[in-house]
């Protein structure tokens, strides 16, 4: 039996994890840009509703929220909101600095200053004098961490011992909304993908059965490979998640850039065309031959709108790569019907202003041997 489906099936996995490391470099770079606010700007762009994570970093029922009150005097924080050991903590400004009142069910208030931060990305305040007395707060330390998450702590005094640490890690209710909207699309992506390596891979275990007598001719080839007539600016190859290679117009002048790309081929018995595209305005399409186009191709433009005006055969089949949120997709076209006619398969990319790009992978052109 072939291994190919193994391999499919590892790289496959492989593209998993990746995928599931995407996920933490969704909101990047956040903690960057806060660096460069007041004091006051950090804590009023906390206003919203946040979830409490748990040691792993997974979303739990516990909620904080901030919210900017007395017309900016001030940004309150409720945390563990609607429990029985809610706390209220009122960051306020006094001549100039930031300082905060802590309420809780202990008892009389605790009121800290500005601090010494360990580093740019962390607020600190302690108390105003020292020692400070059992069950009182020694420090609260709010720090912008990278993926849009908050990590607020509290340390308190204890008698005779080291003072105690407790922590909460949070994570805006939209960040986590919009994480899961990505979760969603990538899941859509991977389903489309394992059901055509489902596919690949029953087609393997039904030819080493017996149960499929047809042996499957396959041709592969990238729009700049052999074969292949090209007009424009070059393709640039890359590989994709380390792992599918893709041919794409975004090269040497980026989305300012076209090209066209055609080759024409023979339909045979079960003729089917595999491929997998990125987003970008550019298409690709098949056409029934009625006339071969130019070798050379000047005005790409011009081209175009005589290519969808069938002046060189009925365009059968076509993808735009923009129809859908610029995820990889596998498509397969079923060619039978035109057993025995000339086609040919253009990769077009006419636009020159935002997005006018394409990419597409390695294309198998497969048939049944005679």
């Amino acid at each position: 039996m072939s291994t190919r489906p193994i391999v499919a099936l590892h790289r496959m996995l492989g593209l998993t994890r990746l995928l599931g490391l995407a996920l933490l470099l969704l909101a990047g770079g956040e903690a960057d840009a806060q660096e460069l606010l007041t004091p006051t700007q950090r804590l009023e762009d906390l206003a919203g509703d946040w979830v409490l994570l748990d040691a792993e970093g997974q979303p739990t029922d516990l909620r904080a929220r901030y919210e900017v009150v007395g017309g900016g005097a001030g940004v309150s924080e409720r945390m563990l909101l609607g429990t029985k050991q809610e706390t209220l903590t009122l960051y306020h400004s006094e001549e100039g600095l930031v300082t905060l009142t802590q309420v809780s069910r202990r008892g009389r208030p605790d009121r800290l200053v500005p601090g010494a931060a360990p580093d740019a990305e962390t607020l600190r305040f302690e108390p105003e004098r020292s020692p400070v007395s059992h069950g009182r707060l020694v420090a609260i330390e709010l720090t912008w961490l990278a993926e849009g998450r908050l990590r607020v702590t509290w340390t308190h005094a204890v008698k005779q011992e080291d003072p105690t640490r407790r922590s909460f890690e949070l994570l805006r209710e939209d960040s986590l909304k919009a994480l899961s909207s990505q979760v969603s699309k990538m899941r859509v992506t991977l389903e489309t993908m394992q059901a055509e390596l489902d596919r690949r891979m029953k087609r393997e275990i039904e030819v080493v059965a017996g149960r499929t007598k047809a042996t499957r001719l396959e041709t592969r080839t990238l729009p700049n490979g052999p074969g292949w007539n090209h007009s424009g600016v070059p393709f640039k190859e890359f590989l994709h998640n380390q792992d599918i290679r893709f041919a794409s117009t975004f090269a040497s002048e980026g989305d300012r850039g076209m090209t066209v790309a055609h080759h024409p081929f023979k339909v045979g018995k079960a003729c089917r065309v595999r491929f997998t595209v990125l987003g970008g305005n550019g298409y690709i399409a098949i056409t029934e031959e009625k006339r071969a186009p130019p070798r050379e191709i000047q005005d790409i433009p011009a081209f175009d709108v005589r290519l969808g005006e069938g002046k060189f055969g009925t365009i059968v089949e076509k993808v735009v790569g923009g129809q859908w949120a610029g995820d990889p997709r596998a498509f397969e076209w079923d060619l039978s019907k035109f057993a025995g006619k000339t086609m040919r398969i253009y990769v077009v990319d006419a636009v020159s202003n935002h997005y006018g790009q394409i990419a597409v992978s390695e294309i198998v052109i497969a048939e049944d041997a005679e």
